[in-house]
């Protein structure tokens, strides 16, 4: 070729071979497998968690109860002569500062009380209900009657404060006397009418004190022991704050009235640190929550002190979005077959990150036929596939344990306070936990613990273990428990003097800060059974760095983990921490994506059948700083009253859809009044910003 000094190039007409593109409309097929897939994880999910959050607060709620009941039975047998029944019996509930977190607490109280029968009442009373003493007493009334009756008292409002024309309620009794609709004499009718000689005992429950008014409270208080003798009533208060603070809101004359028991709950720091370890660490947890996201959902957490029911919607919503957006989260389905799957499946297998990683690390430890395999055969793929899924959940579970190891073992050696489980987890699960402090102290300590610490740590350590499932890994719980029946025997032929045994490096430790003048020679003081404990503590350091080094791996070396972990904040972040005026921008000039409707979705012109509100926003937008009305108004109206509109409208409903969306522009604060000009309005932002 190099000799001719020209040549004809024949170019290969025929196009390159491309991938073919996957199509998400046979990727959808198994859409009706994957919801029925959410719907059972997800119901056993939230079962967990509401058990978790039903046994966290059982003590006090156990507590509660027998108080109330202790109340009732004390006043039904007449033992007024008590000192303390002269006074309104009040449980002081402490709920910390999220006290929102508590909410349910007060419905497990509403449950437990209402399932004992008629003989009690419980009474919910907000904030809200409660703006002066007259509204107060009459919601009291209200909820406290029958349904029946509730109507009756809801129909005759009384007046506020300002102390005018009052009416009254129906008759509470067909001969009695009419009575005004916040007169408790209503309620103790109806605890009078229970049965004859008995009494219905009334259960008052005030959630969040602190944002009652405490005049409020203050004359709620001298009402209720005042009546004490003829409507027995039992007070539940929480507080959020202490009972000191509550205590100094309130004059010494409301005090005197209450006869107070105080009842701590549990604190929702707490609680949420359960409902989470709950949701990641138990055995039959399919899916999992990836570190930067269960960073994000516990640090919204932290920051706005948010209630155990928004953790479980976030962790719902994180379930929605993995099954119903990753068509692959039907290997998770526990009836999957294969001819529930196309070709489509695991043409999106083979693009996955992981299933990259896995077949080079085949080829590198040349298995090339197996690779060859996975590549050609879908049927191969669906049974690597599904052994990957089990063998990934039993590396997870593996991890789990070493991060409840962790957890116990630095709460017995660390004198600090101890570290919680969400967060060993969140740095387990970002590969960072191998080399972290938190690892590297611990084993520090390890070397420096006494024979009682290592005696305490031991059978955490076997029990652990022993639950794990199989797995070809070369520790066993059997080399743990030959340390532990060695550390036994040390310490059974040691004197009560030399106990608790230490170890070398302890007293070189202790050598370090002594004085000067006194030189501790380590190798002549140890006896025997030292020297034998440091060198049983070497061992357990060494068989504890091998067990971290074969469990505690990066969960992107786990094949599949795509699957088994989910792990994507945007959509939990335009959900949960929504950018406000985005979204309010974003449903005014797109409707249609929000109301789902095929009536309104031209994207090119505005149309009749879209809201009136967003149609003067489109106008609006077209506008420029200072609009005049009457012009926006002929707009809206000609499009209102288009050939294309749906239904023909009258000039008076225009124009009151027209002030109508005005309104609501003026009260969002896109709009306002000109000061300039009265007949025009000025913008108040502009799109974008």
């Amino acid at each position: 070729m190099e000799e001719q000094t020209c040549y004809i190039f024949k170019a290969n007409l025929e196009p390159p071979a491309k991938r073919r593109k996957i199509s998400t409309n046979t990727l959808d097929t198994t859409f009706e497998l994957r919801k029925r897939a959410y719907t059972t994880l997800w119901a056993r999910q939230e079962q967990q968690i509401h058990d978790v959050i039903r046994e966290t607060n059982t003590r006090t709620l156990e507590e509660i109860i027998t108080f109330v009941d202790a109340t009732t039975a004390a006043l039904n047998n007449n033992e007024n002569s008590n000192s303390s029944l002269q006074k309104v019996p009040t449980a002081l509930i402490t709920t910390g500062a999220g006290s929102i977190s508590h909410d349910g607490l007060f419905v497990l109280l509403d449950k437990a009380i209402t399932a004992k029968g008629d003989e009690q009442v419980f009474i919910p009373i907000q904030a809200t209900d409660a703006p002066n003493l007259k509204t107060l007493l009459k919601n009291i009334n209200v909820k406290g009657c029958k349904s029946g009756r509730q109507q009756a008292l809801h129909d005759d409002d009384g007046d506020g404060e300002d102390g005018g024309r009052m009416t009254t309620a129906r008759r509470s009794d067909a001969k009695g006397p009419k009575l005004l609709n916040y007169d408790l004499e209503i309620l103790r009718r109806e605890c009078d009418g229970y049965g004859e000689g008995r009494r219905r005992r009334v259960v008052l429950a005030l959630r969040d004190s602190e944002a009652f008014d405490a005049v409020v409270l203050t004359d709620l208080f001298l009402v209720l022991h005042s009546w004490l003798d003829r409507l027995p009533v039992t007070l539940l208060i929480g507080i959020a704050t202490s009972i000191d603070i509550f205590h100094e809101r309130l004059p010494r004359a409301a005090l005197r009235c209450l006869s107070g028991q105080a009842f701590d709950v549990t604190k929702s720091e707490d609680v949420i640190e359960r409902v989470f370890e709950c949701s990641a660490a138990n055995e039959d947890v399919v899916l999992r929550i990836g570190a930067g996201l269960s960073d994000a959902i516990l640090q919204r957490q932290r920051d706005h002190v948010q209630s155990v029911e928004a953790f479980n919607s976030a962790l719902k919503y994180a379930y929605m979005c993995h099954f119903h957006g990753n068509p692959l989260s039907i290997f998770l389905a526990e009836d999957i077959s294969y001819t529930q799957l196309n070709h489509d499946h695991f043409e999106a297998l083979r693009t996955l990150p992981s299933f990259r990683a896995h077949a080079e690390s085949l080829l590198n430890s040349n298995h090339t036929d197996h690779v060859r395999q996975l590549l050609q055969s879908d049927e191969f793929l669906f049974t690597s596939a599904v052994e990957a899924i089990k063998a990934g959940r039993v590396q997870v579970s593996w991890l789990l344990g070493a991060i409840r190891i962790i957890q116990s073992t630095r709460t017995i050696l660390s004198t600090k306070s101890p570290t919680l489980f969400s967060y060993l987890y969140i740095e387990a699960l970002a590969g960072t936990l191998l080399g972290s402090p938190t690892l590297r102290e611990l084993l520090l300590l390890l070397k420096k613990a006494n024979s009682d610490m290592i005696a305490a740590i031991l059978p955490g350590i076997v029990d652990t273990l022993i639950t794990m499932p199989a797995r070809d890994i070369a520790i066993s719980p059997d080399d743990f428990q030959d340390i532990t029946n060695e550390l036994e025997t040390l310490t059974s032929n040691a004197d009560a003097s030399h106990l608790p045994l230490k170890s070398q490096m302890n007293h070189d430790f202790l050598g370090k800060v002594a004085s000067t003048t006194t030189c501790w020679k380590v190798t002549s003081q140890q006896n025997d059974l030292e020297v034998a404990y440091s060198d049983l503590l070497s061992r357990l350091h060494a068989l504890l760095v091998e067990y971290f080094e074969q469990v505690v791996v990066s969960v992107d070396s786990i094949f599949l983990h795509e699957i088994l972990f989910y792990d994507v904040k945007g959509a939990h972040r335009d959900v949960f921490t929504p950018k406000v005026r985005f979204a309010i921008e974003r449903a005014l000039g797109t409707p249609w994506d929000y109301l789902g409707c095929g009536c309104c979705s031209s994207k090119d012109a505005l149309t009749p059948t879209q809201p009136p509100t967003s149609i003067l926003y489109q106008l609006y937008l077209e506008a420029g700083l200072q609009i005049n009305t009457h012009d926006l108004y002929t707009a809206f109206h000609a499009i209102l009253s288009s050939d294309t509109a749906p239904e023909v409208l009258e000039d008076e409903t225009i124009i009151t859809l027209f002030y109508r969306a005005l309104a609501e522009l003026k009260w969002v604060g896109l709009v306002r009044q000109s000061r300039r000009k009265a007949d025009c309005v000025t913008k108040g932002g502009w799109a974008g910003l």
